[in-house]
């Protein structure tokens, strides 16, 4: 697995946290149902990183489309970067 996919997967990471605590803050709900929140959202991710058609084949079909999703992102970013498209955004 590449750093660039595994820092994609931190940042969805990162983003289902503030959106926990976004809506934490909008309502009152117990400390033990955020560890809840956090833990099955980040399992959900981590399961995305393994080949899980072992174990669950029907859930390996949507788990594989964002696995694809990060790489087309990715790809684009690299044609792209490559074009000098992103380079003119910043000049």
């Amino acid at each position: 697995m590449s750093i660039r996919r595994t820092l994609m997967y931190l940042l969805l990471i990162a983003m289902m946290t503030l959106t926990t605590i976004a809506y934490v803050a909008s309502t009152k709900i117990h400390l033990v149902e955020i560890i809840i929140m956090l833990v099955a959202g980040s399992l959900v991710i981590f399961m995305t990183f393994q080949n899980i058609s072992c174990i669950c084949s029907t859930a390996s079909g949507s788990l594989g489309n964002l696995d694809d999703m990060i790489d087309d992102l990715l790809n684009e970013y690299d044609e792209r970067s490559i074009n000098g498209e992103l380079l003119r955004v910043w000049v």
